[in-house]
């Protein structure tokens, strides 16, 4: 059986950001003699790679009887060498190794190196709430102080001790009701179900969450109760206070800068969450606020981030540029962005979970679909009903088959929409409380396709209209109209504006109305 190549050391090394890189070759050539360059030569080699290819680099004086070993060693003292790095960058590394040294120093019993490097341990560690870190530098004052120990000093140490396990305990509960809350909302989203309501009602009533966040004691904890709070608010549909506690996690950051290095993931993280609502609350100006916000985090982070870091906040940049310019109705705007930026960033779409990556297939055809591109949206829904349908959100899969539907009778292929729509009607008809929208859309195109003239398309076209308004006022149907508008689709079947001008109108009507 042939051995299969391991692309360990090709992800290792582009996973590396710019300083990374930086430090790993002074830090290799301080150590390499002749013998070790040839490992610097190969991390070049492969840091030049698109993708990994074994042969270009037994073309190149890397023949496979020896690369494996080569790899192993290059593999191996790259992450010796990002050790180090991080030591130095990394709060929570700098913090171990400090405990570290302070073994090393008692055991050589220089006490008071010691006792000076704790006190220093617990100023960082309090200022970046490391709670586990400050209860073990506070174990080694009290072996630090031997003989010394008097009662006035345990009384001091009980003291500090109670309150870190206090903000500790602060901490663990904010974190835990976050992550329930969290759960909720990926498995129900906005929804008007008594028992997930009655459930977050619940949440919501826990003691540290009746208290003001300015009780709160620490930074992290303060985030969770904007989670909480936001994700609530989601939850019930008040999507302007769910945005509001969004941007508050983002301005926590903003205040105090030195968090983002610390937990920058978090921080680009929450800037997306507050740019998702921007499309459902019609706030452009602040959308390309946040847009602009991204772009200089990314310039201003650009040494200290990984390239696929880089590349995964592009991937989303893009995400979150297309849903907005698809829910406004902007879709030239949105068909230019897929021109201009979607090539570039097909190369690193293979980072993406299967979700996202069925995300962008969905909004590129809305995008095509409302610019009039017909064959372009098909081909791009047929990628997503290639896949499993277990494998990819239902609310994808179920919008991929209503817009393939939509373009088929766009592009008067009523042969195999009929086809489709019987094979689809089979497909929901099992479970017709779950798929209502799906089943009223295939039932009034089918009725579109077989009415005679004019005016009993017209009266066809009237009575799905008038349907559809009753659906959209149901909770879970909400994002399906977001996402879609269903009923511009209608009136442009109706009359003479196009779907993106009826979108465009009654967006601006929302607009004012908010």
């Amino acid at each position: 059986m042939p051995r299969t190549v391991s692309n360990d050391l090709f992800d290792l090394i582009r996973s590396m950001s710019r300083n990374e890189k930086i430090y790993f070759k002074r830090y290799a050539k301080r150590h390499a003699d002749n013998h070790n360059n040839n490992y610097i030569r190969l991390f070049d080699l492969i840091d030049e790679q698109p993708e990994y290819n074994e042969q270009k680099l037994a073309a190149r004086g890397f023949p496979k009887d020896g690369l494996a070993r080569t790899k192993n060693y290059l593999h191996k003292t790259i992450l010796e060498t990002l050790q180090n790095y991080h030591a130095e960058n990394k709060v929570e590394t700098i913090l171990k190794n400090q405990l570290a040294q302070v073994q090393i120093l008692f055991e050589k019993t220089l006490f008071d190196q010691a006792g000076k490097l704790v006190v220093k341990t617990k100023k960082l560690a309090s200022e970046y709430d490391e709670f586990p870190v400050l209860l073990e530098a506070l174990k080694w004052e009290i072996r630090l102080y031997g003989n010394d120990l008097n009662f006035k000093r345990i009384e001091r140490i009980n003291a500090e001790q109670k309150k870190i396990i206090d903000k500790f305990n602060e901490f663990l509960e904010m974190e835990s009701l976050s992550n329930i809350m969290f759960g909720i909302f990926r498995s129900e989203g906005y929804t008007g179900k008594k028992v997930v309501l009655d459930r977050i009602e619940q949440i919501i009533q826990h003691p540290r969450l009746q208290e003001s966040e300015h009780k709160l004691t620490s930074f992290l904890s303060v985030q969770h109760y904007h989670s909480v709070f936001g994700l609530y608010h989601f939850i019930t549909g008040n999507f302007q206070q769910a945005y509001e506690y969004r941007l508050k996690k983002v301005s926590a950051f903003d205040a105090q800068p030195k968090y983002i290095t610390e937990y920058f993931q978090r921080y680009w993280r929450s800037i997306f969450e507050a740019c998702a609502l921007c499309s459902l609350l019609y706030k452009e100006d602040e959308f390309n606020r946040l847009l602009t916000k991204l772009r200089h985090v990314l310039s201003a982070y650009q040494k200290s981030i990984s390239r696929e870091t880089h590349a995964l906040i592009e991937q989303f940049i893009f995400i979150y540029q297309l849903q907005f310019y698809n829910h406004q109705g902007s879709f030239e705007k949105a068909h230019d962005c897929i021109i201009n930026q979607y090539p570039h960033l097909k190369k690193s779409e293979t980072m993406l979970g299967k979700a996202d990556s069925m995300t962008i297939l969905n909004l590129l055809a809305r995008a095509y679909f409302g610019h009039g591109k017909f064959h372009e949206s098909l081909k791009t829904v047929q990628l997503i009903l290639n896949q499993s349908e277990q494998d990819i959100p239902v609310n994808i899969y179920t919008m991929a088959r209503i817009i393939k539907l939509l373009c088929l009778y766009e592009i008067q292929q009523y042969d195999l929409l009929d086809s489709l729509m019987r094979s689809t009607l089979y497909h929901y008809e099992k479970k017709r409380s779950d798929f209502k929208l799906e089943l009223t859309i295939i039932r009034y195109l089918q009725s579109l396709t077989s009415s005679p003239d004019s005016k009993a398309r017209s009266k066809v076209l009237m009575e799905m209209r008038s349907d559809l308004l009753k659906l959209k006022t149901e909770p879970h149907q909400f994002f399906s109209f977001h996402d879609f508008d269903f009923i511009a689709w209608v009136d442009a079947q109706s009359g003479h504006e196009t779907f993106g001008e009826i979108v465009r109108q009654n967006v601006r009507v929302a607009a004012d109305k908010s």
